[in-house]
């Protein structure tokens, strides 16, 4: 089976939101507040960083917080 976007159908804001609570951040972060949230939380679930027991799912958490911080990075530069 393919590989399927389950928030293909998001709106940017949607996507934004859900990004930034990935991070743990509201609403209201600014760059630095992103970039500080995606060092910590990357350190904290870094593949190499955890037992061996808690690494499939650190390996998730960390490439979820990479697309979150990659997503508003990005979206940040087009929009300034």
């Amino acid at each position: 089976p393919f590989d399927v976007d389950p928030y293909a159908n998001e709106s940017d804001e949607e996507r934004r939101t859900r990004h930034l609570r990935t991070l743990g951040l509201a609403d209201s972060a600014d760059e630095h507040d992103i970039k500080d949230a995606f060092r910590a939380r990357s350190r904290r679930y870094h593949p190499d960083k955890v037992p061996e027991a808690e690494k499939a799912e650190a390996s998730r958490k960390f490439r979820e917080c990479k697309e979150a911080y990659d997503w508003l990075m990005s979206h940040r530069r087009k929009a300034a």
